[in-house]
């Protein structure tokens, strides 16, 4: 039988992979040994699956290659809003990195490359001796990541990989990565896409080799086609949230903003102004305590986007989604009139039940993200209205909660460009991929 090492650092993308089919489907054809973040007896058992808690942590080595040297020297992408997006939030206070921007001005745009960082982390990657370790008690034949090396678990897998000459996989990352963390990537052999317009973002801007990029689909959404254990009606689920079955339902699915108080202002407006239901979902990076003062009031349920796994002091991305997440997103999709975010990838999953979006823009960022590639197509085809300020928010809100339909087709061609597969079976075709490699 042969041997795949799988790592699974973030949280989002190992919910993906570690708490639906995948992984059992994984598990039936070859042996996987899983590097995971923490212990977690919850997640699926085989006897073909070995969990092993990952004993590193982050370093000087990925703070001088990430915070440093990747972020200020490589200008091949300045052109990209997402890479726009992360200059303009740096206020200017770091000599070292001022020296770095101006050293990398000295020299061509396209003189400092990924590839040219690649080859220099390969040449003094830390801690070489643990993944060798690993290598000798279970020789491995492929080693697979979620994303192509964006976070230092995975970027020092496949740095390793590469000098043990094991061939590597990125299976599972987001619809913007390609275009908004280009600097950070560690070009992996294979790659596997949601769709076409992220394989000619591989094939273009990272320069992989057509017959090395798949598409696969989205297996996040595979549950979405299908009917999951634990779906309830549209009444029974409102009524188990505290919610009025006889009103109209509208998610505010937060997310952070220069502007702290942005989802407030909505919420309060929307309530004050709309006799409906609202949910609020808080960002898996956000925190409950931030919208303490909705919990409790009649017609507003706020909850966590998933099942919390790290405490409120500790930063980043607290929740991982479990079966009871999963079936819960479904039904607040299924169930909910309308979804308000600033420009999230749950207007993607909204859009897949035809429900309306309201995006926002009130000019609080210097470089909105409805401006980035993976996100101009969802305005330009009107799949979405943008808000620019509470007037317009109310106002769409108005218009769509009257008229549903409205821009329906317009949804429809967003889902089956960006989509793509409608069938459930994401899953399958991305480990499948992997059968195609290790023959």
């Amino acid at each position: 039988m042969k041997t795949i090492f799988l790592f699974a650092w973030p949280r989002i993308f190992a919910s993906d992979l570690l708490r639906g089919e995948y992984i059992a489907y994984l598990a039936k054809q070859y042996r996987v040994i899983v590097f995971i973040r923490e212990e977690d007896p919850s997640l699926f058992q085989s006897e073909n699956i070995t969990y092993i808690p990952f004993e590193l942590q982050a370093g000087k080595f990925w703070t001088i290659f990430n915070t440093y040297l990747r972020t200020y020297l490589i200008r091949r992408f300045d052109h990209l809003e997402g890479v726009q997006f992360r200059y303009a939030r740096y206020k200017g206070e770091d000599r070292f990195k001022n020296i770095l921007r101006f050293i990398a001005h000295l020299f061509p745009r396209t003189f400092f490359s990924p590839r040219f960082f690649m080859w220099l982390e390969n040449m003094c990657v830390p801690n070489t001796a643990i993944f060798k370790k690993y290598v000798e008690m279970y020789k491995p034949d492929l080693v697979v990541t979620t994303t192509p090396g964006f976070n230092f678990m995975e970027a020092w897998a496949i740095l390793c990989a590469k000098k043990a000459g094991i061939p590597t996989v990125a299976t599972n990352f987001s619809w913007d990565n390609l275009t908004t963390l280009p600097r950070f990537l560690r070009k992996t052999d294979y790659i596997l896409c949601w769709n076409e317009i992220l394989k000619k973002e591989a094939i273009e801007l990272h320069e992989y080799k057509a017959e090395n990029v798949f598409v696969s689909g989205i297996m996040r959404y595979d549950d979405y086609f299908k009917k999951l254990d634990g779906e309830v009606s549209r009444e029974e689920f409102l009524n188990s949230k505290g919610l009025n079955p006889s009103k109209k339902t509208i998610l505010v699915a937060t997310s952070t903003d220069p502007d702290e108080d942005l989802y407030k202002k909505i919420i309060r407006k929307l309530r004050d102004t709309f006799n409906e239901n609202i949910i609020v979902r808080v960002h898996p990076i956000e925190r409950l305590s931030q919208y303490e003062e909705f919990v409790g009031l009649p017609n507003i349920c706020v909850e966590h986007a998933g099942t919390v796994k790290q405490s409120d002091t500790e930063k980043g991305w607290q929740i991982e989604m479990e079966e009871k997440d999963r079936v819960n997103t479904k039904m607040i999709l299924k169930y909910c009139d309308l979804n308000i975010n600033r420009s999230s990838t749950i207007t993607l999953d909204s859009l897949i039940f035809d429900m309306p979006a309201i995006n926002l823009d009130f000019g609080t960022s210097p470089v909105p993200i409805v401006t980035f590639p993976h996100y101009r197509p969802l305005i330009a085809e009107g799949a979405v209205r943008l808000a620019k300020n509470m007037d317009e928010v109310l106002e769409f809100t108005k218009t769509y909660l009257e008229n549903p339909s409205r821009d329906s087709e317009n949804r429809k061609k967003i889902v089956t460009s960006t989509v793509g597969f409608l069938d459930g079976l994401s899953y399958k075709r991305a480990a499948d991929f992997l059968g195609i490699l290790l023959r």
